[in-house]
């Protein structure tokens, strides 16, 4: 019964056709993976993460006990403290010499003049001299001292700081940080393990993020597709951004006329013009960074080339009867998808990439979706959310 299925799969044309050109990034992308190691000993108290979970760059996701560097950080900012209250007040406590200075200064002017006048001798003004130069040193001394004394307090002021700062170094790396946005691999420990410098705690590969789009038009064709795939979208996109901005696919040149079909970019609002009543599903899936700038580039590079694609029309009788089928620079909606990621590294389905199609995509359990409803929902959603952004 496969044979009467094969008119309205021919009605394929209506709503996807393919034109994309020939790849040139092929080979092994690695994503960039690092090891999330202890910076500090003591129980774990805490760590959530779990294989598979997404984390971003900077997101605390757990902590190493901190009593007892916590407690010695208090002793010694309690020793700070009493550093300080050991400080002498220099000019207080010069004060009183000072003072005697100046009361030896008047006394050594008075005798000066009784001695002019003949009230004084020479031994009285000597004495009075005398007591003014030792008074002199004394304060010479006494502020020397002193001194030393306060530099000797702010060396162990100084000191004591930068056990403070030390301590506090280590508080900070007893809180276990993500150190990039990306998907947890693996994890090696557990809340209430004993962790020491080095200790593994968890594994994270830096990823990006893709986006699909399924597509739902009314009308006669993809009224005909959704009944020989089984679902309500007819049609698959790529993009590279969630708004649909940088989106491209194999489908209509121009929303309006069906039969004519290649490689283009995705216009929303152009789409939701002729079909107003459209719906959409976007969806995301995780890449590595270097997949994600290879598959940009050559969405780019099959834009600029897109005249030179067509649509794969001979290959759709072969997906009935599941027969691999590629003509050269011809494509389905589906198929152009498979191989651009296919050859990027991307490898979702365990056939040829000529035989998939949107159901393929659409029962992914990769993917995770970010919105589903009408297409003037979406579009108002986005041109919201670029206004929004426009006006901060």
């Amino acid at each position: 019964m496969k044979s009467f299925k094969l008119l309205p799969v021919l009605f394929l044309l209506g709503a996807c056709s393919s034109g994309t050109p020939e790849y040139d990034a092929t080979g092994t992308f690695e994503a960039t993976e690092v090891i999330v190691s202890a910076e500090a000993s003591g129980k774990i108290l805490g760590l959530d993460v779990e294989e598979g979970t997404t984390l971003k760059a900077g997101r605390e996701v757990g902590i190493i006990d901190t009593v007892q560097l916590y407690l010695k950080k208090l002793q010694l900012e309690a020793s700070a403290k009493s550093v300080e209250g050991q400080r002498p007040d220099i000019l207080k406590q010069v004060a009183a010499t000072k003072e005697q200075i100046l009361q030896a200064q008047r006394e050594r002017d008075r005798v000066a003049n009784l001695l002019r006048v003949g009230a004084a001798n020479q031994k009285q003004l000597d004495d009075a001299e005398s007591l003014l130069k030792v008074l002199r040193k004394q304060l010479t001394a006494q502020n020397s001292t002193l001194r030393n004394s306060d530099q000797s307090l702010t060396w162990q002021s100084s000191s004591v700081g930068i056990q403070v700062a030390q301590i506090e170094d280590q508080l900070k790396k007893c809180h276990i940080i993500s150190p990039l946005t990306g998907t947890v691999l693996a994890k090696y420990a557990e809340a209430g393990e004993l962790a020491a410098p080095g200790t593994p705690l968890f594994k994270i590969a830096a990823m990006e993020q893709i986006y699909l789009a399924f597509v739902d038009t009314p009308g006669f064709f993809a009224s005909i597709i959704r009944r020989v795939i089984g679902i309500p979208y007819v049609h698959v996109v790529l993009s590279m951004d969630a708004d649909l901005r940088e989106a491209y696919s194999v489908g209509r040149r121009n929303p309006a006329v069906p039969l004519i079909a290649g490689f283009e970019k995705e216009n929303t609002l152009e789409i939701e013009a002729v079909f107003p009543h459209a719906k959409y599903k976007v969806v995301r899936m995780q890449c590595t960074a270097e997949q994600k700038k290879s598959i940009a580039r050559q969405l780019l590079q099959c834009y600029k080339q897109r005249k030179r694609y067509h649509y794969c029309i001979i290959g759709l009788p072969f997906i009935l009867f599941q027969i691999p089928f590629y003509q050269k620079n011809h494509y389905t909606c589906s198929s152009f998808v498979t191989n651009i990621l296919e050859q990027n590294g991307i490898s979702l389905f365990q056939k040829h990439f000529s035989l998939v199609t949107p159901r393929d995509f659409y029962e992914l359990e990769q993917t995770e979706t970010i919105f589903e409803g009408s297409l003037h929902d979406f579009n108002r959603k986005v041109y919201l959310m670029i206004g929004a952004a426009y006006e901060s």
